[in-house]
């Protein structure tokens, strides 16, 4: 009888086993393909050079064509690259405050906070494609509009390139701006009610509670999100492919969106793929050590409040 029990024991232990290996076994297939495989081979390319068909290692020259690249202020990679900066500079001012104060908003339920939050989700209930062509064709307007009121000369600004930037910046925050609203106001909601009770007992105001108690207790999912935000930093690569494809005007281009260009419109895959890698590998060499020091920064100046 023991040794039936035992066999049915193993029999159910090898079940699940192979059950479990089966369920893991295609995502770390894809892992294996598509993270480990196409990160080996940019690593590979970053070195790599073709001469009259013949691949051969060429040390640090891409690592050098690039940096060449960025150093010359024509060159649209030396653009891109301070157009990236400037993109996500703004964007952490004018978001990072403006997450906070409206998350407190929808998290005291103040009069008219669902309707707001209801307003804010409608861009996530649609399709960027959706959004971006109904951006688009607002905008397309616009000069229209001004021209009927008297404005002489107004300006298309999805090609000017004065405004260009600014429009892609203002549309993106716009249309993400509903992630904060959701990780933020559940994270405030996460705050045992009897610390917001004890504070109003004793007096504390509105900024008082949102200064000193609501924001030290949510501020390492701030931490989590900013230093997810910082990691991606060079990826950006706005909403350029769904407003332009791949024939965005330079004053709007990003170094994320530079890169893919240069690739998905290669004539010479031979010189561009490897270029591109070793471009990759820097900026990936700058954000590494950047995203870890600032998350080291940030949790050394408010270290992570227990309640």
């Amino acid at each position: 009888v023991f040794m039936i029990r035992l066999k049915k024991r193993n029999h159910g232990s090898i079940s699940s086993n192979l059950f479990l290996a089966s369920h893991m076994f295609y995502p770390l297939l894809l892992f294996c393909v598509f993270w480990i495989g196409v990160n080996a081979a940019s690593l590979t390319l970053a070195f790599e050079k073709t001469v009259n068909g013949v691949k051969q290692f060429a040390g640090l020259q891409n690592f050098s064509e690039f940096f060449k690249k960025l150093a010359n202020p024509v060159d649209e990679a030396h653009i891109s690259l301070f157009n990236t900066i400037k993109f996500n500079l703004i964007s952490y001012i004018c978001t990072i405050p403006l997450y906070f104060i409206f998350s407190y908003y929808l998290f005291k339920k103040f009069i008219g906070s669902k309707a707001y939050g209801l307003l804010v989700m409608i861009p996530q209930a649609f399709s960027g494609f959706i959004i971006s062509v109904l951006f688009m064709k607002f905008i397309s307007e616009i000069p229209t509009l001004l021209a009927n009121n008297g404005v002489t000369n107004p300006p298309n600004f999805l090609h000017d390139d004065r405004y260009t930037l600014g429009v892609q910046l203002f549309y993106c925050i716009w249309t993400g701006f509903a992630e904060g609203l959701i990780i933020y106001p559940n994270a405030m909601r996460a705050i045992p009610g009897e610390i917001i009770e004890a504070a109003e007992i004793d007096g504390a105001g509105m900024w008082h509670e949102f200064f000193d108690i609501v924001m030290p207790l949510i501020f390492p999912t701030f931490i989590t999100c900013f230093v997810m935000a910082i990691s991606g930093f060079f990826g950006a690569s706005g909403a350029l492919v769904l407003f332009y494809e791949w024939k965005a005007p330079t004053s709007a281009s990003l170094i994320g969106y530079y890169m893919m260009k240069e690739i998905m419109m290669a004539s010479n895959v031979d010189e561009v793929y490897p270029l591109m890698s070793a471009g990759g590998l820097i900026f990936t060499l700058i954000a590494a050590p950047a995203t870890f020091g600032i998350k080291a920064l940030l949790e050394h100046i408010c270290p992570a409040e227990e309640y």
